[in-house]
C-alpha cells in the first residue's frame, strides 16, 4: 500500500537543493496551497529557481482549502496555538491522512499527526 506524504516547505527546498541525506521515500506526495505560496513568494527568488519549483509542483497534487480543512485548521490552531499557515498545513495532512515530511519540530507536538523528520547534509 502506497503511503501519502505531505511535503513541508523546508523539505521541498532541501530536496531541490540536494541537501537531504537520503532521497524522499516512495509514496504519493501532496502539498498544501500554503506551501506553494511560501515557495514562490520569496522576494529574492530568481527566474531559474522559480522554474524548478513550478516544474516540481506540476508533478504533485497541490491541495486547496475546503470546509473540512478549514474546520480542522480552526481546531488545530486553537488546541496547539499554531500560526495559521502551519495549522492549514497540519489540517491538510490530517484530512488527507498523510504523514508530514518536515524539519520543523512544532509539528511533532500534534499528537494526532504522523510526522517524519528528514535529515539534511
Amino acid at each position: 500500500m502506497e503511503l501519502n506524504y505531505l511535503l513541508d516547505t523546508n523539505i521541498i527546498l532541501y530536496h531541490l537543493g540536494g541537501k537531504l541525506k537520503r532521497p524522499l521515500p516512495n509514496g504519493r506526495f501532496i502539498v498544501s496551497f500554503v506551501t506553494e505560496i511560501e515557495l514562490l513568494s520569496y522576494p529574492s527568488l530568481e527566474l531559474a529557481e522559480e522554474k524548478v519549483i513550478r516544474n516540481f509542483l506540476k508533478r504533485i497534487q497541490v491541495i486547496g482549502i475546503d470546509q473540512e480543512i478549514t474546520e480542522k485548521t480552526i481546531l488545530l490552531r486553537r488546541k496547539f496555538k499554531l500560526k495559521t499557515p502551519d495549522a492549514i498545513v497540519a489540517a491538510t495532512a490530517s484530512v488527507y491522512d498523510s504523514c508530514i515530511l518536515t524539519n520543523d519540530a512544532h509539528f511533532q507536538r500534534i499528537d494526532e499527526l504522523r510526522c517524519k523528520n528528514l535529515a539534511v547534509k
